[in-house]
């Protein structure tokens, strides 16, 4: 057993080693900061008023693709909502020149490149600017995305924003929690926890590699003008949205995700009572169960039941709910139509859903 003065001691060894781990993270932090996160950008949109160019809106984006003449930047949709016109017809977008600009400014100083917006998922709340290398930039490398399973609770973070309008500020903090739910798939948003401010919305949360695992979105909950939230949450949108979207985004699309409008659960979490109720064949194993269906949404539509058991689905075999939910928001858009098979009291049937717009 230790005596108080060896006590005294472990506990003084203890706070000195603790001491030293946060300093070592705050010099790795610093020093990445200065040398590795030049994918940080800012943006502003100028309108153009009696022929002057007059600031409207800005924020903070990250460049997160490149090909040898362009930098593919991502942000927040709200930030440049007002500003977009959409093609109802082409499915595109579009920011009226004649009214609006996009400049983009890098963090060494040199004089901006104008940008345009490419695509855009709305729900997703992430939009793509596309910018033209600059002559004097050519070597700038995109920040590296990181799937949201490489990301855990506590895992310390940088953020870089522009809080109050001042750029790149440099605020350091932690993952609080991963898995606030998006309720339309399987990739649930982060809370970060850290001292954050207004201006915050587009910046890159950073981990320790200097690799992106998400991007800052809001507050949670959102607050309205009058019923302030006291002490609100960080949001932010996992890196693995960007991941998954960037490619539709990339091809100018503007994303109209589709929804069925049911709720699910695995086969698999039914008792033997409700799967003899509903009559589920035994040799039915996987897929996902009906358990309820929103009045008015494209599942009740297609003809979908509670108690219908899905075995295949956009011509996949479904294990659970997530998966459903992740070929929706990811791989389809309103309107698209899904092929989906069925047991229905024994008996197999297959179905054709047209997804609609959320209920």
């Amino acid at each position: 057993m230790l005596c108080s003065k060896d006590q005294r001691r472990l506990f003084l060894l203890l706070c000195s080693l603790m001491i030293y781990a946060g300093a070592a993270r705050a010099q790795d932090f610093q020093s990445m900061y200065h040398e590795r996160t030049d994918f940080v950008v800012q943006f502003e949109v100028k309108s153009v008023i009696d022929g002057n160019m007059v600031s409207v809106t800005g924020g903070v984006g990250s460049i997160v693709d490149r090909s040898e003449t362009h930098y593919y930047i991502v942000t927040n949709n709200h930030i440049v909502e007002d500003f977009i016109s959409r093609d109802t017809v082409k499915g595109t977008i579009t920011v009226d020149t004649a009214q609006y600009r996009i400049f983009v400014y890098f963090r060494n100083g040199y004089p901006p490149v104008s940008a345009r917006v490419l695509g855009r998922t709305k729900d997703g709340d992430l939009v793509l600017l596309e910018a033209p290398v600059h002559p004097l930039l050519p070597s700038i490398e995109p920040g590296k995305l990181v799937r949201q399973k490489d990301v855990r609770e506590g895992d310390h973070v940088l953020i870089i924003g522009n809080p109050h309008g001042i750029p790149y500020h440099y605020d350091e903090g932690y993952v609080g929690r991963v898995g606030i739910i998006s309720w339309r798939a399987s990739v649930y948003f982060f809370s970060i926890r850290y001292p954050a401010a207004p201006g915050v919305s587009g910046s890159p949360v950073i981990n320790k590699n200097g690799e992106i695992i998400a991007i800052m979105k809001g507050w949670f909950p959102a607050s309205r003008p009058q019923e302030p939230v006291v002490n609100p949450i960080p949001l932010a949108i996992p890196a693995e949205f960007v991941i998954r979207l960037l490619p539709r985004m990339k091809k100018g699309e503007d994303i109209r995700h589709g929804y069925l409008s049911f709720a699910l659960k695995p086969v698999s979490d039914l008792s033997s009572e409700e799967r003899k109720f509903y009559q589920v064949p035994n040799n039915v194993k996987k897929g996902v169960y009906v358990m309820d269906i929103f009045a008015g949404g494209a599942a009740e539509r297609a003809g979908l039941r509670e108690g219908d058991v899905i075995t295949r689905f956009d011509n996949k075999e479904p294990q659970d709910s997530h998966e459903v939910l992740d070929i929706l928001f990811f791989e389809h858009s309103e309107s698209d139509k899904i092929p989906i098979v069925i047991y229905r009291k024994g008996q197999k049937l297959t179905i054709t859903a047209i997804l609609g717009p959320e209920i």
